[in-house]
């Protein structure tokens, strides 16, 4: 006889039995870089800023020609945030780079893919980077941030917004925690509920009009 818990290792007192025990733990099976996540909105009919991934400096250079933007974004693909202010094994200060001229890309990503890029999420050195995605470059008008988390508070995912930050969404739960609102969810009969009436109450506290 097994037993599944979470937080008794080795053997459990059953029934005046020494019974074995299994103890489980959090896993986590869903990992998805910046561009599959563009990827799977896209394929689903969410406006994404046209982009290509490379693995190679070369691979990039030829990105770069496909995509014929005025202004280019190259991102190093990681599983971590804060890129943008991370630092290079190579030397190169920042994960994602800005640039007119598709002449550039080529040596940038020479610095990124094959080293390591460290930043306020990442542990030891750094991860090391394969990919990169380079990007059509898009006038930012604002910047908002959404995200479907698991919240162990809550036993299951809520949904966590700022109509401030983007980029620097942990300044902002910082300096400003006000500005930070959750909304719990959870399923009954099958169905995502939320503990607002109001089904618009997420782009309303966005502050979208």
């Amino acid at each position: 006889m097994a037993a599944l818990c979470r937080s008794f290792p080795g053997k459990l007192a059953c029934l005046g039995k020494q019974v074995p025990v299994v103890c489980s733990a959090q896993v986590r099976w869903l990992n998805l870089q910046e561009y599959q996540s563009k990827q799977l909105m896209a394929d689903n009919g969410v406006t994404v800023q046209r982009f290509r991934i490379a693995d190679t400096p070369q691979k990039a250079k030829e990105a770069a020609k496909e995509l014929n933007a005025r202004e280019y974004v190259i991102k190093a693909q990681i599983l971590a945030g804060g890129k943008g202010k991370g630092t290079f094994s190579s030397g190169l200060k920042g994960g994602v780079k800005l640039t007119k001229s598709k002449s550039e890309i080529q040596p940038l990503v020479e610095k990124m893919i094959g080293y390591k890029l460290k930043t306020k999420q990442t542990t030891g050195d750094g991860v090391l980077v394969k990919k990169v995605m380079v990007a059509e470059a898009l006038d930012i008008a604002r910047e908002t941030y959404f995200a479907i988390l698991m919240d162990r508070d809550h036993a299951g995912p809520v949904m966590v917004g700022s109509p401030e930050g983007g980029v620097d969404i942990e300044e902002v739960a910082a300096k400003s925690p006000e500005l930070i609102f959750k909304v719990t969810q959870f399923t009954r009969a099958n169905h995502l509920l939320c503990e607002y009436s109001d089904p618009f109450i997420v782009t309303k506290k966005l502050v979208y009009r």
